[in-house]
């Protein structure tokens, strides 16, 4: 289906990218579409991302809502705290083509819910992070979400991660380190005895 013309917030696609001829895992293809902003301002980014709401503008809303951030910061008095930070990044990394964590994010389809885009929504959700724990979704494949997010240690976020590797075993996929601890095995000899004997296994990204 043609998708030239369509508006999605402040965004008219206007031509499909080339990167709709990039090919992923299990020979699929996605479809970019390129689009121009009432700003001025263009974008490319996944036709989920546009089709669901995530991808609204070129980034140009996400600065008027700091804009808006600034304003506010008076009222909760929580500017400088790890968990502003954890939110204002969330929020960069899925609605700003110009951050260094775009692609992996909002240039994927990864979003936010629409709850979160009051911080103090999202404090009264997450609450303050643990010490030494940041903000980790449970299903990489979603987005941003109460039900969807906990506060994780790095060792937790590393097994989660999309190119992290799951062992396959008789109760499903269980994640290597947690191999390696059930083996008395490091994490490096775990991922050894797995190419090693041939161990069956897969990447996370494999089956996304």
């Amino acid at each position: 289906m043609n998708k030239i013309g369509q508006r999605f917030g402040r965004l008219l696609v206007v031509g499909e990218s080339p990167r709709s001829q990039e090919i992923v895992g299990g020979g699929r293809r996605r479809s970019y579409w390129d689009a121009r902003c009432d700003c001025g301002g263009s974008i490319t980014t996944r036709w989920d991302a546009l089709s669901s709401g995530r991808a609204r503008s070129c980034g140009c809303l996400n600065t008027e809502t700091r804009a808006n951030q600034c304003k506010a910061r008076a009222t909760h008095g929580k500017s400088g705290s790890r968990v502003y930070r954890s939110w204002l990044h969330m929020r960069e990394r899925c609605t700003d083509p110009n951050d260094k964590r775009w692609e992996h994010y909002g240039g994927r389809g990864i979003g936010y819910c629409e709850r979160w885009e009051s911080f103090d929504n999202f404090l009264a959700d997450m609450g303050e992070p643990p010490e030494g724990m940041t903000l980790e979704r449970k299903n990489n494949n979603l987005g941003y979400s109460p039900e969807n997010c906990v506060w994780a240690t790095p060792l937790e976020q590393s097994r989660n991660r999309s190119n992290s590797v799951r062992v396959i075993m008789p109760e499903g996929l269980v994640p290597l380190q947690e191999y390696a601890d059930r083996e008395g095995l490091t994490y490096g000899g775990a991922l050894s005895r797995v190419r090693l004997y041939g161990l069956p296994a897969v990447r996370m990204r494999e089956l996304a």
